[in-house]
């Protein structure tokens, strides 16, 4: 605990008391020495004001009492960026109500500035894009019955407040005479907002730890200073636990740690390009890929299925080659789009420890965990003035906080887990949830594996998480 410093009053009285010990006889109540010692005390508060607060950076107790720039100063010592948030990314729609001219070529730079209705929120394109009027046909949309083209954009700045609805960025900030107009056709996503002061202590605290530990703290300080709230648990399977280890072989003699994470941090981006002919397989540029919302072919949407990696060494990470699957082989000079979805979180941190970046030269590669969904069905009655189907509500509610974490299910944070026990469950809700009469499950399985109706589940606490099953069935 920090040394608190003492008030001015609290040292003007040991000042005088240690006089009355060493020569009562001197008058310092009054006169030159009473406002030399007042002088002499009100320096002393401000060096023990100083000296606390030392001990305060020194031990970090109590973040919220620290400066602003000495925390973030703090945390630059040791290599972490505390005020660096996430940017959240858009798909922005530029648009033309007049057909595009043959021989002309419409084009919106990289850079280009959009902005909110208020021009409050603005983005920022991250390339540039171009409307070749000789091909006018395939940018026609009929449904809004406009010549569109879309190109990704994020936020000027960090934070939450970028995650807008989709149809709110509408305004074109720099003068464009090649566009009409423009709006996002899907919602901004993966803005965080810059760490506050306790999860800046927190990301030091753990920055010592892992500088001072081994390389299992330096991956978990590492994918901590990417998002601190971007995952609910991690957990770390070595190439020494062989029963859960899935790529020895490419390992080559190396050390290695799979790292799993429990997220559901996404966001959506879009890849194009231009067809050489032949075409049926496109690999999606950022995975892990949580799915594929649209791919248009020369402007027109077409029948497509969504593959991901089937390799067990490497699925669930950045190092994926998820595809889409074209029905029709994609003729010369063709342009295809693709807006898909991908778990950003795991593909940063996959980057974070790409080449030379893995700490002590150890193989990480990081993964999101299995949610493995749990089929329940259960049959309760309630008391005459209860709302049953109100009940029914609050029970699947309880039961995904269950899932959750059996232990603390309003924790609000999901965690690996060993087993799920549903004897327990079962007293769990009758416990938790008022108006139940009698509550009697009788299902209680994983849906990827199941014997009997009812079993204890039993995970393998690194790779995989429980979440309630959408078809369960609560009556």
């Amino acid at each position: 605990m920090a040394t608190l410093a003492r008030t001015l009053d609290v040292i003007l009285d040991s000042i005088q008391a240690t006089h009355a010990d060493v020569d009562p006889t001197i008058d310092i109540q009054k006169g030159p020495i009473s406002v030399l010692l007042y002088s002499f005390a009100a320096e002393l508060t401000r060096v023990e004001s100083n000296t606390s607060y030392l001990s305060s950076v020194y031990q970090l107790e109590i973040a919220n009492e620290l400066q602003d720039d000495d925390l973030i100063n703090l945390a630059r010592n040791y290599g972490l960026d505390p005020d660096s948030g996430i940017k959240a990314t858009v798909i922005v729609t530029f648009y033309r109500i007049a057909r595009p001219l043959a021989g002309e070529v419409y084009s919106v730079d990289e850079g280009t500035i959009v902005s909110t209705a208020d021009n409050r929120l603005s983005f920022t394109l991250t390339s540039g894009v171009e409307m070749d009027g000789d091909s006018a046909d395939i940018y026609y949309n009929a449904t809004t019955q406009r010549y569109e083209i879309s190109v990704s954009a994020h936020a000027v700045a960090n934070g939450t407040d970028y995650n807008v609805p989709t149809g709110t960025i509408v305004n074109i900030s720099s003068d464009s005479q090649d566009f009409e107009g423009v709006v996002n056709t899907s919602d901004a996503t993966g803005g965080q907002d810059p760490l506050d002061a306790f999860q800046i202590r927190n990301l030091i605290w753990d920055s010592i730890q892992g500088l001072a530990a081994d390389s299992t703290g330096r991956i978990i300080s590492t994918i901590s200073g990417i998002s601190p709230n971007g995952f609910d648990d991690i957990a770390l399977v070595a190439s020494t636990q062989y029963g859960i280890f899935r790529r020895l072989e490419s390992l080559n003699g190396r050390q290695g740690y799979d790292v799993y994470l429990i997220t559901d941090s996404f966001i959506q981006d879009l890849q194009s390009g231009v067809a050489l002919g032949g075409e049926t397989s496109i690999p999606l540029d950022k995975s892990p890929t949580l799915g594929v919302e649209r791919v248009t072919v020369d402007g027109t949407p077409v029948s497509y299925y969504f593959q991901q990696d089937q390799d067990s060494s490497i699925n669930g990470s950045k190092r994926a080659t998820d595809k889409v699957i074209l029905d029709t082989p994609l003729q010369p000079a063709q342009t295809y789009e693709i807006r898909y979805y991908y778990f950003d979180l795991i593909y940063e941190a996959g980057r974070a420890f790409e080449s030379d970046s893995s700490p002590f030269g150890v193989d990480v590669l990081v993964r999101r965990a299995n949610p493995v969904p749990i089929y329940i069905a259960a049959q309760l009655t309630t008391s005459p003035d209860t709302d049953k189907n109100a009940v029914i509500v609050d029970i699947k509610d309880y039961t995904a906080d269950f899932f959750r974490d059996p232990v603390s299910p309003s924790f609000g944070r999901s965690s690996f887990i060993n087993i799920l026990d549903p004897a327990s469950y079962e007293d769990s809700v009758k416990s938790a949830i008022s108006g139940i009469s009698t509550f009697k499950v009788t299902n209680f399985v994983r849906t990827d594996k199941a014997v009997m109706d009812i079993e204890i589940i039993e995970f393998d606490g690194y790779t995989e998480y429980p979440l309630l099953s959408p078809n369960s069935d609560i009556r």
